[in-house]
């Protein structure tokens, strides 16, 4: 398959249209054939390496994920055994945070990661880009509702609370 990998950080003269292997999804992951994937200033951040405190998470003088991208919109072309949300054949949409780029042929999402049934109303070109802020903030949310719950039964002294807006 084709993938857009990026091997340095810098402008956009670092990115190379190679050939790799596709993925295979684990036990937990849909694979998924991408109809169409978005480039947004997160991308283009990350594939800068700017500002350098971002590094922290991608690597220090190279990139750790090679392949570039983040959102995307697709069909599922296979599930894991232990996936039960999605089938194959289905339209989903979502974002790889930080996992997997997306500027390719196929990618591996998990099935609790940022991923969810496109709506037939909206294009795989409209769904594409619509991760980057809504629904990572949606996952972001779930994740610290979860991580309180957590804390709640441990009977931890320490609290997490979402402000009100």
């Amino acid at each position: 398959m084709k993938a857009v990998i990026q091997t340095a950080y810098g402008a956009a003269n670092v990115l190379r249209l190679q050939s790799i292997d596709q993925p295979i999804p684990k036990d937990d992951e849909i694979l998924v054939r991408i109809e169409a994937s978005s480039v947004t200033t997160a991308d283009t951040m990350m594939r800068s390496g700017k500002p350098r405190y971002g590094r922290l998470f991608l690597c220090f003088f190279k990139p750790r994920i090679t392949i570039s991208g983040t959102g995307f919109s697709g069909v599922v072309e296979s599930v894991g055994k232990n996936v039960s949300d999605f089938k194959i054949g289905e339209s989903v949409f979502g974002e790889s945070v930080l996992g997997a780029g997306t500027n390719t042929e196929f990618v591996c999402v998990p099935e609790s990661g940022v991923v969810v049934k496109k709506p037939d109303f909206i294009s795989h070109a409209e769904a594409a880009p619509v991760c980057d802020g809504a629904m990572t903030a949606m996952y972001m949310l779930e994740c610290l509702m979860a991580l309180q719950v957590v804390l709640a039964v441990q009977r931890c002294s320490l609290r997490i609370r979402l402000a009100p807006m």
